[in-house]
């Protein structure tokens, strides 16, 4: 593991911003999986394995949000045109009158606290975080995060939420970065970034002039964060 910073520059730490998916909580079940059981209920018959291969090629492509459009919800949008071309890359040649239905049912899956757990460490290492730092969510997620952080029984550790259709911005771009700034007033190098996307959330940061915790969930816990020269 690595914390990406300019090492020539001294970082005093006040604020530690978390990434949420992947950071703080993963899904309850594989994605695919829900996505094939929801299928099964419109006649559907698709295999999680061709889900999966088609979710993980369509995440790489897609473009940013039309932040721009008023007459919609970007990030609904962005999720409705993502679930389509996966489920025409699993296989549905043309998802028809059953598609809005379908959609509907895993937005509001994933808007309840039951489709998502917390990481084991994670309570734990919060509270002995927030002894000393103020700590605040820098996320990609949409207005949804705000019921899942309530089910999980964590929204109230944090000082601020700062995520990309609030701020009309993703990681790694550096506005999404600059509007968690404003949100706990402080300086780049007055917080440190932890995450678990090598894009979005460690060169994005770096990018941002802040510090970053690199969060390789493959190989360490959040409870290496406690050891970090930049939060200790």
């Amino acid at each position: 593991m690595k914390n990406a910073v300019d090492e020539a520059a001294p970082y005093q730490v006040e604020v530690i911003l978390f990434d949420a998916a992947g950071t703080l909580f993963h899904p309850a079940e594989p994605v695919w999986e829900v996505y094939a059981a929801v299928a099964r209920e419109f006649s559907w018959r698709l295999e999680a394995r061709r889900i999966e291969t088609a979710f993980r090629e369509t995440w790489s492509g897609m473009p940013a949000p039309d932040w721009e459009n008023a007459a919609a919800d970007p990030e609904k949008e962005w999720w409705r045109l993502l679930v389509k071309r996966v489920l025409t890359g699993a296989g549905v040649a043309e998802p028809g009158p059953g598609f809005a239905p379908y959609f509907e049912r895993l937005w509001d899956h994933y808007a309840r606290a039951e489709a998502w757990v917390l990481y084991e460490e994670v309570p734990e290492v919060l509270q002995i975080l927030r002894q000393r730092y103020r700590l605040g969510i820098l996320s990609n997620f949409d207005d949804r995060l705000f019921p899942v952080l309530r089910g999980l029984g964590i929204i109230d550790l944090f000082e601020a939420v700062t995520i990309s259709s609030h701020a009309k911005a993703r990681k790694p771009d550096p506005a999404i970065f600059h509007e968690a700034l404003r949100a706990h007033r402080i300086r780049p190098r007055q917080g440190l970034h932890v995450g678990d996307e090598r894009e979005a959330d460690w060169v994005g940061a770096r990018n941002a002039g802040r510090a970053s915790f690199e969060l390789d969930r493959a190989h360490v816990s959040l409870r290496s964060l406690l050891e970090s020269p930049y939060a200790c």
